[in-house]
């Protein structure tokens, strides 16, 4: 809930202070940023899960911990190579109008990103929630009190997008020292775990890079082709639908801790009611968001923001595929059905950045939210069908269990 606050509270000063353009600079590049943290992430932080999950009873914690701190750093300094090659290889083009310094502070960012994708992972596993909920905290309320401060000293882009380097490294930071305690005081990387890993992320990153081009890649297709203000008008859009989805994701933190403690099948009873009741509970937010939308956002943001009100609008009918989505991740990853989420999510996202770019082409920023609406409905199919087979499986276990008890 706390963050659900926060996260509003920071679009609501960020949209006040610098308005739609100003707000789609930031925007772009902190989606760039996340596109290059995420590209080089490989997907390890979820491996860890499903290794944690088969290793549950050895000692794990510091070969994995010290072998994705090592990934970690040859990670940032790729994405650095790589962002400064694109940006001097197509003379700023392929960033549409965003100045050089605003990318520049923004790829600050990348290894305090690039870790909080591995250390999240390991405090769940660990059953540290409490922990990352600290990081939360801490690092959402710097983020703020340091945005209110910029705004009353009218600094600009430069300085929003410092603020958010700031409560992002606190964010990704906060874990380390409670993880190197459980690890013994003991951390190592070794070749061994760097190569198991890498195999296993060989077959589930092209469904991170999928879902990135789902979540995100919008947000650049718009700054592309539209304006400035018409990309902070899509990006608070895409905010305030990141505001709603912090109660599926606090979810999937939590089945994460549970599948990984007694494994897929025995979790998924617990799953199966938070798969019926979370979607049911997100239905309703949408819904009262929805109604509230025209009065709320001028209200909050200002009068320059009311061309948003119907992209939200429409943007929550998407909620529902994203919510299912949050909630089916622990069991594709327990199960270590890397492959088959990552074949399924190739297929999407074909479609949806194919869609994005021909929509955007013709609607404009509203393209690019018809686009995210196909991909939901693609999405529902898809985990309700993967949630129709955890059942069956559940069932046989049971059954199995029950028989032998028979037996006995």
């Amino acid at each position: 809930m706390y963050s659900l606050i926060a996260s509003a509270a920071m679009v609501t000063i960020v949209a006040r202070w610098l308005g739609p353009a100003g707000q789609g600079t930031i925007g772009a590049a902190n989606a760039w940023a996340t596109l290059l943290a995420t590209m080089g992430s490989l997907s390890l932080g979820q491996v860890a899960v499903h290794h944690a999950t088969v290793r549950r009873h050895e000692t794990w914690l510091p070969e994995t911990m010290g072998t994705l701190g090592m990934f970690a750093m040859d990670v940032t300094v790729a994405a650095w190579v790589v962002g400064t090659l694109l940006y001097v290889g197509t003379d700023g083009r392929a960033f549409g109008a965003m100045p050089a310094s605003a990318l520049a502070v923004a790829s600050l960012m990348v290894p305090f990103l690039v870790w909080e994708l591995y250390g999240a992972n390991l405090l769940t596993v660990t059953n540290r929630l409490n922990i990352y909920n600290s990081a939360q905290l801490i690092g959402r309320t710097v983020g703020v009190v340091l945005m209110a401060v910029c705004w009353f000293l009218r600094f600009g882009v430069i300085a929003a997008l410092a603020v958010g380097v700031i409560s992002q490294m606190i964010i990704a930071c906060v874990g380390i020292r409670e993880l190197f305690a459980i690890a013994g005081g003991g951390v190592r990387a070794t070749v061994k775990e760097a190569k198991a890993l890498l195999r296993s992320a060989a077959r589930l990153h092209i469904n991170t890079v999928t879902g990135y081009v789902y979540t995100s890649l919008g947000v650049l297709i718009v700054n592309r082709y539209c304006t400035p203000t018409e990309t902070g008008w899509y990006q608070l859009c895409v905010s305030l639908v990141n505001v709603l989805l912090v109660v599926p994701l606090a979810a999937a933190s939590v089945l994460t801790t549970e599948v990984v403690r007694v494994g897929p099948d025995a979790a998924w009873r617990l799953q199966r009611r938070v798969l019926v009741s979370v979607p049911l509970l997100m239905t309703g937010l949408a819904v009262a968001a929805a109604v509230c939308a025209p009065v709320a956002i001028p209200l909050v943001v200002g009068q320059k923001y009311i061309p948003a009100v119907p992209l939200f609008q429409w943007s929550l009918f998407g909620i529902v595929g994203l919510s299912l989505a949050a909630i089916m991740a622990s069991q594709w990853i327990g199960r270590g059905y890397f492959w088959q989420l990552s074949a399924s999510s190739i297929v999407v996202a074909v479609i949806h950045l194919t869609a994005t770019l021909w929509l955007v082409r013709r609607f404009g920023m509203f393209g690019a939210v018809y686009a995210n609406l196909i991909t939901s409905g693609i999405a529902i199919l898809g985990n309700g069908a993967f949630a129709v087979f955890c059942e069956l499986r559940y069932r046989h276990a049971v059954g199995g269990v029950a028989s032998l008890a028979v037996v006995r």
